[in-house]
């Protein structure tokens, strides 16, 4: 529940003493009682960055509330929205390094590629091992057309993370330009044994298999495809 501990959270902000606690706490309250939760957890969110529920500033990873606020955003294409999101998030903990890194995504939606780097490298100096971060940079290499480079940031990932959809289909274009067919057609055929209810990933195999003159693999793929879409 992305909720979950708000109840636990109010009523402990309604046991202190301190006038900041209470009146959080009666917002909390009055916003969960209508219903929106959302609101309620950014009001927990906030005051637990600033005064920490035990009277400490209490460290954490992006709040649910904000990354459903950021998905959103992005669904509807409004990136300049999402900006400001992490960046009210970023205003709150600017140490977070989960927070740093879904800003320098946002930031390379906007083709602001500078900000999107420094952003990045941030969130690598506070957490050398961010995934998010590390990929950012891979795609930017990418973008600059530096294959080689984005291959090797990418290898820096740890082995537990390798198989991240978002990891593989950044390979996939990668190995695409560098002309690689072999691996291409290897990143494809794991991302469909990763994914198997997924048949986008078959339907790109069937595509590169046509586009490469390879009409019995593509044949072959499409029957397998309509099998398992009809079973």
């Amino acid at each position: 529940d992305q909720h979950g501990g708000l109840a636990q959270v109010t009523s402990r902000l309604h046991g202190r003493d301190d006038d900041r606690h209470r009146a959080v706490a009666g917002h909390v309250a009055v916003v969960e009682a209508e219903g929106r939760a959302d609101d309620a957890c950014r009001q927990v969110v906030v005051h637990r960055e600033r005064v920490g529920v035990d009277g400490r500033r209490v460290a954490g990873g992006v709040p649910p509330c904000v990354q459903g606020d950021l998905a959103q955003h992005l669904a509807a294409g409004a990136v300049q929205e999402a900006l400001k999101v992490t960046n009210a998030a970023e205003e709150l903990d600017p140490q977070n390094a989960g927070v740093l890194a879904l800003k320098a995504a946002v930031l390379l939606r906007l083709r602001d590629d500078g900000g999107a780097v420094r952003t990045a490298n941030r969130a690598l100096q506070i957490d050398p091992g961010n995934t998010d971060a590390t990929v950012i940079l891979a795609a930017e290499q990418f973008k600059q057309s530096d294959f080689d480079g984005a291959l090797k940031t990418l290898a820096s990932i740890t082995d537990a993370r390798q198989n991240d959809l978002g990891i593989l289909l950044l390979k996939v274009n990668i190995f695409n330009r560098k002309g690689d067919l072999a691996q291409v057609e290897s990143l494809l055929r794991q991302l469909i044994a990763l994914h198997p209810d997924q048949p986008g990933f078959r339907g790109e195999l069937i595509k590169f298999y046509v586009a490469h003159k390879r009409p019995q693999d593509a044949e072959k793929a499409d029957e397998q495809k309509q099998r398992l879409e009809h079973t």
